[in-house]
């Protein structure tokens, strides 16, 4: 899935950090320098995943 914004990466990292970092998900790492952003269900280690800005 490809989404676009007006917002600079930056913004948009922060965004979905916040978002991925909230009830059952939590995030195991943010790197700013390429982007990624992976987080995982706290309920349960099985779902998990990552997004690029």
């Amino acid at each position: 899935m490809t989404l676009e914004s007006d917002d600079d990466s930056a913004t948009v990292a922060d965004f979905l950090a916040s978002r991925l970092n909230a009830g059952d998900w939590s995030v195991t790492s943010n790197d700013s320098a390429t982007g990624e952003i992976k987080f995982h269900r706290v309920s349960s280690r099985s779902p998990r995943g990552s997004s690029h800005c």
